[in-house]
């Protein structure tokens, strides 16, 4: 378990075949599968579209490589679940299904999020986060066996920037397109903040109690209404916390442009062999003590207390703070907060400032 940036536990979920599956379904040795279905209107399709932010969610179908880190970074192509298969990296294949296949699963998987703020994409925005999905490839790829797909899971939160995996070479029912839209659901479900449900008739259970599941006659699991309320309610919390600025977004902590703090962030130097960011700030009165809040250019947050000690790092003495920050050797923009503790009791926060390096 872990936080991300929107500080919610998060772990990483297998999905293997729905229990029970007989393997009965069109395999390798099959001279001519069936064609893919590709209705109209799949259901859910005709429900109104959500207002409000809108989660970008990229479907990737050419295939790339992954490298193992934490947390997520869809930017960056970034994924927790293979750092846990200890690969320190991995090329997955393109998708080797037929375009029918990938339009039949796309629009099916628009459906099942159809009234909910989420919009499934082919590319990335412009701007702005989003979670990546790869569609492609087979869980071997990634070190495992087993699974139709892999995503790191929020608890009833997004993972933000989170990635996940649809091993679409792995699939193998009677209907491809409807157990393809269903492994891409479930694990954007997961992304979304879903686990796994105890309730069949639910696109996010995997129960073993569930009976068989051989994809036949166009049958398609959707989410129950249980799970979209989780969904509905873990979206609306990214939304709202997409329209804060960055390092809000990322700490959890909104600054106060009428706080009375006008910290002065210096260039990045480097002392005694190490590389800081110097902070110094006049309060409008005197100080018990402080502290630095900070969000990295890889997106961690972090904190550093200022005592009034004569020996500290970061020191206040009545009105004036001194100090610096260590920031190693990583680059790129740094956002900075005073959080100033008065001798009065009081507490008062800075805007956040930003240095870039």
């Amino acid at each position: 378990m872990r936080a991300t940036a929107l500080w919610v536990s998060l772990s990483f979920i297998g999905c293997v075949p729905p229990a029970g599956w007989s393997g009965a379904g069109w395999t390798t040795a099959s001279a001519s599968p069936p064609a893919p279905v590709v209705p109209a209107n799949w259901p859910g399709a005709e429900r109104p579209p959500a207002p409000g932010p809108h989660l970008p969610v990229v479907v990737h179908r050419g295939g790339g490589r992954i490298v193992a880190g934490e947390p997520d970074d869809a930017t960056r192509w970034i994924s927790y679940t293979l750092k846990t298969t200890g690969y320190a990296e991995a090329t997955i294949p393109a998708f080797e299904g037929t375009d029918a296949e990938w339009v039949g699963m796309m629009s099916c998987a628009r459906a099942q999020y159809a009234g909910l703020p989420v919009d499934l994409l082919e590319q990335p925005p412009a701007s702005g986060d989003y979670v990546l999905m790869v569609v492609g490839g087979s869980a071997a790829d990634m070190g495992t066996t087993g699974m139709w797909g892999w995503a790191s899971t929020g608890e009833q939160a997004v993972v933000e920037r989170g990635v996940g995996f649809v091993f679409s070479a792995d699939h193998h029912p009677r209907d491809r397109t409807i157990a393809l839209c269903e492994s891409l659901s479930h694990e954007i479900g997961h992304l979304l903040g879903l686990a796994h449900s105890e309730d069949c008739s639910d696109l996010m259970s995997v129960s073993s109690a569930c009976g068989n599941r051989d994809y036949e006659h166009g049958a398609l699991r959707t989410f129950t209404e249980t799970s979209r309320a989780i969904l509905a309610r873990s979206l609306a919390a990214w939304g709202a916390m997409s329209q804060l600025s960055e390092p809000e977004r990322i700490s959890g902590v909104v600054g106060d442009a009428t706080s009375g703090l006008s910290p002065h962030v210096l260039p990045i130097e480097t002392s005694q062999g190490y590389r800081q960011l110097p902070v110094v700030l006049d309060a409008p009165k005197p100080l018990a003590r402080a502290l630095l809040r900070v969000v990295t250019p890889q997106g961690y947050r972090g904190e550093y207390h200022c005592l009034p000690e004569p020996d500290a790092s970061c020191r206040v003495e009545g009105n004036h703070l001194a100090g610096s920050y260590p920031v190693g050797e990583e680059r790129g923009t740094w956002h900075i907060l005073v959080e100033a503790y008065y001798a009065d009791g009081e507490m008062r926060r800075s805007s956040w400032y930003s240095a870039t390096n």
